[in-house]
């Protein structure tokens, strides 16, 4: 599925300086989709429900450097691609929609469903 995320991200975010760091490693932008794939793939929730859009900070950065955010407009298109493929098994998802992964279980991960 990272795959298909990345080819439709170049495409989106204008090539490959706006989606990867290095020749090796996507920039934080993409990092914030691969953590929205692993919350999705791990729980079965809808991405686009949780709100969080905190960036990683860059491990030079130092401790009390203010904390950037994605742009509302590109969490909302990744938030959406995430969940597109993993509702449709876009890419070969191996699971069915919905379905968290077995055994996963947080008290980090709070749930914004009510009962």
């Amino acid at each position: 599925m990272g795959q298909v995320m990345w080819l439709d991200a170049l495409n989106q975010f204008g090539g490959v300086e706006a989606w990867y760091s290095d020749p090796h490693h996507g920039n934080r932008l993409a990092q914030y989709a691969s953590a929205c794939m692993i919350f999705t793939y791990l729980t079965g929730r809808d991405p686009r429900q949780n709100p969080f859009r905190d960036l990683a900070r860059l491990w030079e950065s130092p401790e009390d450097s203010p904390t950037k955010q994605v742009s509302e407009e590109a969490a909302v298109w990744i938030k959406q691609q995430v969940w597109l493929y993993y509702t449709t098994g876009r890419a070969g998802a191996s699971r069915s929609p919905r379905t968290p992964h077995p055994g996963v279980s947080s008290p980090l991960i709070e749930s914004s469903d009510s009962g």
